[in-house]
């Protein structure tokens, strides 16, 4: 995957005013940066879900904005997903769920979907819950089966989004050493927003932050930590105080209430 001069606004708020990453096949790549920066935003560019202003965005060597319909569902067969919130389809149940990109991308016969979705099942350790509905389960469990969903097709790309919200430590112990193995023994290309450094730090080789529109680090996952810019160590080290605002941009409070025009 390539960006280059990644430019994207969304009504009055510019989301990227010039932003440039690779991420090489075989690696795990976290991208993290403080609320309202893009992080989702960037896995919706690559995924053809959202068109950028200006820029180039490339997967698999195919220029996403160029694709059309067919070409873009083809694109997105080779990647796997998981929404920050899940997305299970509420009438279906956990098995039917899994099932779903089964169903709809290949013409594997029942027995063989089966098998695979019970193996999927049996990776994120919910193969007992494969006739729950999503009603029945809790937030963590509902991430898990969103975890076997995005991996049911194999994908040569698995698009993470805040995988380990909502998880016990048990459960993320598990994610963690699954994500690690399918990187390992399939030779998967993964890139995961999330938050939890101490989480990524297993898993991920490479770490980008963003920061007001453009990418403010990026490189291995130590030397970033490492990182002397003041930006990068105020959001790595949850400070308070620094070049990053935690306010959203708003006129004064003597503005909203009417009080500048009494002066």
């Amino acid at each position: 995957m390539r960006v280059r001069g990644l430019r994207t606004r969304l009504g009055a708020n510019q989301v990227f005013d010039g932003v440039d990453l690779e991420v090489p096949r075989g690696a795990v790549v976290a991208v993290m940066g403080p609320s309202g920066t893009g992080k989702t935003t960037l896995l919706r560019h690559l995924t053809g879900q959202l068109r950028h202003d200006h820029g180039e965005v490339e997967v698999f060597g195919q220029r996403v904005g160029d694709l059309r319909p067919q070409a873009m569902y083809a694109l997105r067969r080779r990647m796997g997903m998981l929404f920050q919130h899940g997305a299970l389809l509420t009438d279906l149940d956990v098995f039917d769920n899994v099932a779903f990109p089964l169903r709809e991308n290949t013409d594997l016969p029942e027995s063989l979907v089966r098998v695979v979705v019970l193996l999927k099942l049996q990776a994120v350790g919910l193969r007992g819950a494969a006739r729950l509905m999503p009603a029945e389960l809790s937030g963590g469990m509902a991430r898990r089966v969103a975890l076997a969903r995005a991996i049911a097709l194999d994908p040569e790309l698995v698009l993470y989004d805040e995988p380990f919200v909502g998880l016990d430590p048990i459960a993320v112990a598990a994610v963690v050493e699954l994500m690690r193995t399918l990187n390992q023994t399939l030779g998967l290309t993964s890139i995961v927003v999330a938050h939890e450094i101490e989480h990524l730090r297993k898993v991920a080789d490479r770490l980008v932050v963003l920061s007001g529109g453009r990418v403010v680090a990026q490189g291995r996952f130590d030397e970033v930590l490492a990182s002397d810019s003041p930006m990068v160590r105020q959001f790595l080290q949850g400070l308070s105080d620094g070049p990053v605002p935690f306010h959203y941009p708003a006129p004064s409070l003597a503005a909203d209430f009417g009080l500048e025009a009494r002066r």
